[in-house]
């Protein structure tokens, strides 16, 4: 069997957002010594974010 891709479609999210960028670059060198402590970091990662960077960044 042959699987299709799926084509494009503006519904969904391009994993290159500026976004992902910060979190990138916040993440850069770290290392987390177990899941739990990695969830935290994100959780405080985009807790600390304002909703204008959400909103200029996920819209460019």
């Amino acid at each position: 069997n042959v699987l299709l891709h799926m084509q494009y479609s503006s519904y969904f999210a391009s994993s290159n957002y500026h976004l992902f960028c910060s979190l990138l670059n916040s993440l850069n060198r770290k290392k987390f010594d177990n899941l739990k402590v990695c969830k935290i970091y994100l959780d405080e990662f985009f807790v600390e974010k304002n909703r204008k960077f959400f909103e200029d960044n996920i819209f460019e």
